[in-house]
Formats: C-alpha cells, sequence, structure tokens
C-alpha cells in the first residue's frame, strides 16, 4: 500500500511545508553529536535547500528563510568566537 505525504499531513494536522521544516529540523540534530559548527552547517545547508525548493515550487517559503538567515548568524558567530581563541601556527 502506497501512502503519500498528504495522507500522513492530513493525519497530524499540518501543512506540508511544516512538515518538511520539522523533518529537516530533526535530521540536522544528530550532526551536533560530533561537531557543534558541523551542526550548524548541516542546517544552513537544509534550510537553504528547502528554501529554494519551496520558493521554486510556490509553497510558504518564509520559514525556511528565517531559519536559514538565524543559521547562518550562528555559524559567523560560532566562527569568530572559535578563530579568536586560537593562536596562528603559519609559518611566518
Amino acid at each position: 500500500m502506497n501512502i503519500g505525504i498528504t495522507t500522513i499531513t492530513d493525519n497530524i494536522g499540518m501543512h506540508f511545508d511544516k512538515v518538511m521544516v520539522l523533518l529537516a529540523g530533526a535530521g540536522g540534530l544528530c550532526f551536533y553529536g560530533k561537531d557543534f559548527k558541523l551542526g550548524i552547517i548541516m542546517h544552513f545547508i537544509a534550510f537553504g535547500l528547502l528554501f529554494l525548493w519551496f520558493y521554486n515550487a510556490g509553497y510558504e517559503y518564509t520559514l525556511p528563510l528565517i531559519l536559514m538567515f538565524s543559521f547562518l548568524v550562528l555559524l559567523s558567530l560560532s566562527m569568530y568566537f572559535g578563530f579568536g581563541s586560537s593562536q596562528s601556527q603559519g609559518i611566518l
């Protein structure tokens, strides 16, 4: 029996775009076990791809856009504080 995504979204009572955002958010959580920055990067990529997909398909794209920019800010802040505390190991 083929159960479509519309049947699943009707049973939960949520719209398709919200279900996909929740799945992308839950899917990115497993990368935080390896490294915090890797988890932020994966969430940034996932929400960026969702934004592109929703924008091209005509779905409501504001939530993935906001989440993509928020993870971009978190990524830049984590890189800023991470690189500020490390010592330079260059040749010169």
